[in-house]
Parts: structure tokens; C-alpha cells; sequence
């Protein structure tokens, strides 16, 4: 199965973070989701959560990843992993788009905000 990025599920999260959906249950998966997620110069996934791990690996830029309240420098070639349950949230400290390729182990995934 090839998915094209004209296919894919493509929205904006939040200002200035875009989601493009590849894989998921829509597209004919039974048992894993991917995609991409771009941050835009200083903006911010906030602090959320999902009942599964998220896997990610970052392709291009710098930016700080949140996990478990604590703040991390992340760069191109870096993987991150967020536990299931796991408070977890991006921040794009550049001048660049930073991108960020995710996987989840399940076809039905929620992300909760966290206050």
C-alpha cells in the first residue's frame, strides 16, 4: 500500500502545528498509525497525553521536548519516546520548521490535553 501525502488526513492542531494522518484505520490499517507533525517557528504542541507510546523520530530542526514535565533539546536525527499515559509536549525554540515523524501501536488514538 503507497499513501500519497495528497491522500493523507491533513489538518492544523493547534496554530502553526500541522498534522498530516498517512496510516491509520481510514487508510486500512489493523493495527498501527503514522504521520508527521510540523511545528512552525515558535509554536507549541502542548502538553497532552495518549493511552498508548509514541515513537518519533525528528527529520529536520531544534526544539524542545516535554516529558514527564521535564525539558529536553531535541535536533534532527534524535528519536524520542513517550510512554503510554506519559505528559508529553513539543516546542519549536527555532527560526525553522521543525518536523517530526510519529508512530503509534494502535489504529484508534486520542491525544488529551493536559492543563
Amino acid at each position: 500500500m503507497i499513501i500519497k501525502k495528497e491522500k493523507a488526513i491533513q489538518k492544523e492542531i493547534v496554530p502553526g502545528v500541522f498534522q498530516i494522518q498517512y496510516i491509520d484505520k481510514f487508510s486500512g490499517s489493523g493495527a498501527v498509525s503514522m504521520g508527521a507533525v510540523t511545528l512552525q517557528a515558535g509554536a507549541a504542541l502542548k502538553v497532552h497525553i495518549h493511552k498508548v507510546e509514541d515513537a518519533m523520530v525528528v527529520i529536520e530542526g531544534k526544539g524542545v521536548f516535554i516529558l514527564g514535565g521535564e525539558e529536553h533539546p531535541i535536533e534532527e536525527g534524535m528519536a524520542l519516546l513517550a510512554p503510554a499515559g506519559m505528559p508529553h509536549g513539543l516546542v519549536n525554540t527555532s527560526n525553522a520548521p521543525l518536523k517530526i515523524v510519529y508512530t503509534w501501536p494502535s489504529v484508534e488514538v486520542e491525544r488529551f490535553f493536559v492543563d
